[in-house]
């Protein structure tokens, strides 16, 4: 499942507009009714309109709290991987976790043949799960193969990849979600380079391209990745995944208060960093980015 990433402006319009009205009509009513010494009323309807304006004062206060993340939690993407590698037991660790929490599973495009690749994915979709594959490669043409490849194996998004036209152009025509990487992406594991204000840059060239969002390496940035994150995500109205070594509570709580899209965790669950099985490891991590909602709106 795809959450749809609308537009925070138009989200406040919908909001508040219908409340704007209904205050105007009771103030046009309080005053016709004063006008006419029909004072009961005029009293009783002024107390209504009171209420009302406490009420959209504690509804905005409610609602910058909620826009802050984004209206929806992050959804954890669950990669069979571990440095940058599809593990050789990914189909007997999906599994014992096919059951969990997660909605999103994907790995790598090396580790496994394409023939069990395949399998793979499409016992995950018929588990219902929305299917990843993320591509660690860097010249068009090896892009270009993993493309091919997530089309071949029925996936739903392409993470990864630099951006090329072409690769673009195939995800459209193919109906594959892409998100490709940002900035300078080196090495294997990925190391991210560049300065942040490049970064917005060339994402926004990306979506004026038709990107569905982007592969966040925020993690394996090479400067402050806490202000990457926030930044990459405020500036951009799209869907942010942040990937790659996702360790520990603080780093799902920065991840979560940025108001990311999404973000990957494969490697912390291998070296059992949230503590229990790979399925009760998901489950606390699912549990855990899940926002209080009673407590946004007692704000």
């Amino acid at each position: 499942m795809i959450l749809h990433f609308g537009s925070k402006k138009a989200k406040s319009n919908i909001l508040l507009y219908g409340w704007q009205d209904m205050l105007v009509l009771l103030f046009f009513l309080v005053l016709f009714l004063k006008t006419f010494e029909v004072f009961d009323l005029a009293a009783f309807f002024f107390i209504v309109l009171l209420k009302c304006c406490i009420n959209i004062i504690c509804l905005k206060s409610w609602y910058r709290v909620l826009m802050k993340n984004n209206c929806n939690d992050p959804q954890l993407i669950v990669m069979l991987t571990y440095n940058d590698h599809t593990l050789e037991n990914a189909v007997e660790i999906f599994e014992q976790c096919e059951n969990s929490n997660a909605k999103i599973f994907g790995f790598k495009e090396t580790g496994l043949p394409f023939e069990k690749m395949k399998a793979l994915y499409s016992y995950m979709n018929e588990c219902g799960k929305t299917t990843v594959l993320e591509v660690v490669a860097y010249t068009e043409k090896e892009c270009m193969e993993g493309a091919q490849l997530a089309a071949e194996c029925g996936c739903s998004i392409l993470m990864g990849t630099m951006f090329f036209d072409s690769v673009n152009e195939f995800c459209k025509a193919n109906r594959l979600k892409y998100m490709p990487f940002i900035g300078k992406v080196t090495d294997r594991p990925s190391v991210l380079e560049g300065t942040i204000d490049k970064m917005l840059d060339e994402a926004n060239r990306c979506l004026e391209k038709g990107v569905f969002g982007f592969d966040l390496l925020g993690y394996r940035y090479t400067g402050d990745a806490v202000e990457l994150i926030e930044k990459f995500v405020s500036h951009l109205d799209a869907p942010v995944c942040v990937a790659g070594s996702i360790n520990s509570y603080e780093r799902l709580d920065e991840v979560r208060n940025a108001g990311a899209w999404a973000f990957t965790i494969g490697g912390a669950f291998i070296e059992n960093k949230f503590d229990g099985t790979y399925e009760e490891q998901i489950n606390k991590v699912c549990e855990y980015v899940t926002l209080d909602r009673k407590t946004l709106i007692n704000v």
